[in-house]
């Protein structure tokens, strides 16, 4: 069983994926840049450490 962090990086995963088949590719990179950010980010590691 996956953890919650697991959980939620499957789900927009399948949401980034729907939104290119979509035709909406520039909203799934926004999003997908957005996550890569928050992951970067020295607080947010500390606050979640994985």
């Amino acid at each position: 069983m996956y953890d919650r962090h697991g959980q939620a990086l499957d789900l927009l995963e399948r949401a980034l994926h729907l939104m290119d088949e979509e035709g909406r590719p520039l909203v799934a990179a926004r999003i997908a840049a957005a996550i890569d950010d928050l992951l970067r980010d020295p607080k947010v590691r500390e606050q979640h450490p994985n």
